[in-house]
């Protein structure tokens, strides 16, 4: 059997396996992930997308191969373009073979939520935030598997996610893209219908306003983070839920001290009844008494519920 024999064999192999393998993926990440969001990343791939092109370009090249070989298609060539074309065959073959194992590589990185998280977080978020999107999915799925030591790694990483955001706002309100603002309600939604406390470290971090607020750090919360904050606060109250209700007022309660701490007046050194820094006191004062207003608001919804 000749060597362009062989490759055809390998050509039509792959595609007998090819369109079944792709159709079970897809039906079973869509099971697995019940993310639309997860499904169109890997419909998006470009691996996927130049196996695909490898197969047609592979099954083009055959066709005209075998329509030379039937004298369905004639055209005269030189003994050195005759090896051409079948040194082309077996070129075309070995491209579909590596895009093929490319392609069930991605297949395993997608089976597989922890080497999923690991493969997504190094691809760098476009304008939608669709990788994003896509490990906040893995994330909630790790909560409704109770899988501790994932839920805790992707945690890990969207607080810092949060973090850099509130870092480069420059004292400026901060604002996050609203899939943020989404995330730590769909998450608390999740973990509030759980019926067990084996993911409780999980649910306390995401109810004490940490991706939201930070621990320790100063940051202007906007008013767009309050709104989301009553969202997340109020459906902890409708659920009952003592526990996460505590953690969030202890780390109000850290915040105000460790993250708005009152200013000291700084007196000009040609004047010392002129306040050199009076806007920065003033502005502070501001955000301590927006604090204060938001959790007595919160303190009468608490009462009411």
């Amino acid at each position: 059997m000749q060597i362009a024999e062989i490759s055809i064999l390998f050509i039509i192999a792959i595609l007998g396996m090819a369109y079944p393998i792709s159709i079970q993926v897809v039906s079973q990440l869509d099971e697995k992930y019940k993310s639309v969001n997860i499904l169109d990343l890997f419909e998006e791939e470009s691996i996927g997308k130049f196996f695909t092109w490898s197969l047609y370009g592979a099954l083009a090249y055959i066709l005209l191969y075998a329509f030379r070989r039937m004298g369905l298609v004639t055209f005269e060539v030189g003994p050195t373009c005759k090896n051409m074309v079948e040194d082309g065959l077996i070129f075309v073959a070995a491209i579909l073979i590596i895009s093929f194992l490319s392609y069930v590589n991605l297949i395993f990185s997608y089976y597989s939520p922890y080497r999923l998280y690991e493969y997504l977080r190094k691809n760098r978020d476009d304008k939608n935030f669709s990788y994003f999107r896509a490990i906040a999915d893995i994330y909630y799925l790790s909560i409704r598997l109770h899988d501790n030591r994932l839920a805790t790694t992707i945690h890990n990483y969207l607080y810092q996610r949060f973090k850099n955001i509130r870092s480069a706002s420059d004292g400026s309100p901060v604002v996050y893209p609203i899939i943020f603002y989404e995330m730590t309600h769909n998450s608390l939604i999740e973990f509030c219908e759980l019926k067990s406390n084996k993911m409780t470290y999980i649910g306390k971090n995401i109810a004490s306003g940490h991706f939201l607020l930070g621990e320790h750090e100063y940051s202007h919360v906007s008013e767009a983070t309050y709104n989301w904050l009553w969202h997340n606060l109020r459906l902890i109250s409708e659920t009952k839920n003592d526990k996460l209700a505590f953690e969030y007022w202890k780390n109000s309660h850290q915040l105000i001290s460790s993250a708005f701490p009152r200013i000291n007046f700084k007196y000009s050194s040609t004047n010392t009844l002129e306040v050199e820094n009076r806007e920065e006191i003033d502005q502070r004062e501001k955000e301590r008494d927006k604090f204060y207003e938001f959790h007595f608001a919160l303190g009468g919804m608490l009462n009411i519920i």
